[in-house]
């Protein structure tokens, strides 16, 4: 929900072309964060279940350790590239990854945090740090505000990322229980079982990235930012479903993988129907209100965001296949079946952005979102198949 307030407030109060600035690194910013869900946090949602009570939460403390270790070494290896190459970019994508640099490692820490109190079955405890962080940065924004902040695009960004770094802190120091002596013993043991799928998860999220937000370079650099912009503008009023996904699957994919682990198969896969059923129902409701009140909408927007309408449409179609799609790779993600989403997703990926780079070039912005909503819908059926496959093999 911060994310959709942060998008209002831009659109509101920032210049078109920072708003398109602070797009491109809110796709970095995801793109990091499923890089150490590849690598650490999925890894520990599937994996923890299956050790020991007495294993377990040493397990998690040594999954919070390497993140610790992978981050700050991802962030320096980023500092110096741009450091070399900053005479070749522009100054204001310069000032943009610097702050980008400022910015993610706080984010991925606290979907550490939100992952690690998923798994533990405390979603209560998830609620009070998201209320916690919300507060904090919501407060902030409003700070901005009446300050007159410039370059609103990198103070948001800014905050947002220390903000989130200092909740994050806070909540592992009161919530976690892992002795973090102990789990240093076994950092070295779980980066090794991390890294026999999450090799292949990593490469499921580059490719899935790269087929969900291509997008935006792809206008950026032929288009420009005000045109990233207006098509971020109208998929940012179906951020809500967006929350909605994340939300069902951080609840139920922990449910999912102790139930696989217990054996029950049947189950699993009912639930994974059952949470695909109800938000399906979500994206049908939310977008036929978002049509009745399409009116009041557009009012709210200034006049360079006028051709909105036709871009909800397609966004909305985008959105109920790319739910299609999170079914079958949930479920391979809970049997532990990375490499099929990640030969599968470089298949799609290929397509959508050879099929955008085409509609972009033209400037034709529906025919790229359609193009990413038709990959959706194959990646779905390939995925599906690739788990039925995985299925008959098990016998």
């Amino acid at each position: 929900m911060t994310n959709l307030l942060t998008g209002v407030f831009l659109i509101r109060f920032a210049s078109k072309e920072e708003y398109g600035l602070y797009g491109v690194a809110f796709s970095m910013t995801l793109l990091t964060v499923g890089v150490a869900n590849a690598l650490v946090m999925t890894q520990m949602t599937v994996i923890a279940p299956s050790k020991p009570d007495n294993v377990r939460v040493a397990y998690c403390g040594s999954m919070f350790l390497a993140l610790l270790a992978v981050v700050g070494l991802a962030a320096l290896l980023l500092l110096s590239a741009i450091f070399s190459f900053e005479e070749h970019i522009s100054p204001q994508y310069t000032r943009l990854a610097y702050v980008f640099c400022l910015s993610f490692p706080g984010v991925v820490m606290i979907e550490y945090v939100r992952r690690y109190l998923y798994l533990t079955l405390a979603p209560r405890r998830v609620f009070f740090v998201g209320c916690l962080f919300s507060t904090i940065y919501l407060s902030t924004l409003i700070l901005f505000y009446f300050m007159g902040t410039e370059h609103l695009h990198l103070s948001v960004l800014g905050a947002n990322g220390l903000i989130a770094l200092a909740v994050a802190m806070f909540s592992i120091a009161y919530f976690a229980r892992f002795s973090l002596r102990e789990s240093g013993r076994l950092v070295w043991g779980s980066i090794a079982e991390s890294w026999r799928q999450g090799a292949w998860a990593l490469g499921g999220v580059s490719v899935t990235w790269l087929q969900g937000q291509a997008y935006i370079y792809l206008l950026a650099t032929m288009q420009g930012a005000a045109v990233v912009a207006e098509a971020n503008a109208a998929r940012l009023l179906l951020a809500p479903i967006g929350l909605i996904s994340t939300s069902l699957g951080r609840v139920f994919m922990p449910r999912m993988a102790y139930l696989r682990a217990n054996g029950k198969e049947k189950q699993t896969i009912g639930m994974a129907f059952r949470v695909l059923a109800l938000l399906l129902s979500c994206i049908a409701v939310y977008s036929l209100l978002l049509y009745l009140g399409s009116d009041r909408i557009m009012d709210f927007f200034s006049r360079e965001y006028e051709s909105l309408g036709w871009l909800l449409l397609v966004w909305s179609v985008c959105v109920a296949c790319e739910a299609i799609r999170s079914m079958p790779a949930q479920l391979l993600q809970v049997y532990r079946k990375f490499r099929i989403i990640t030969t599968r997703n470089a298949v799609t990926a290929v397509l959508v952005v050879a099929a955008s780079a085409i509609a972009a070039r033209y400037g034709n912005v529906r025919g790229v979102i359609l193009s990413m909503a038709l990959g959706e819908l194959l990646l779905a059926v390939l995925l599906w198949r690739g788990f039925q496959h995985a299925q008959i093999e098990r016998g």
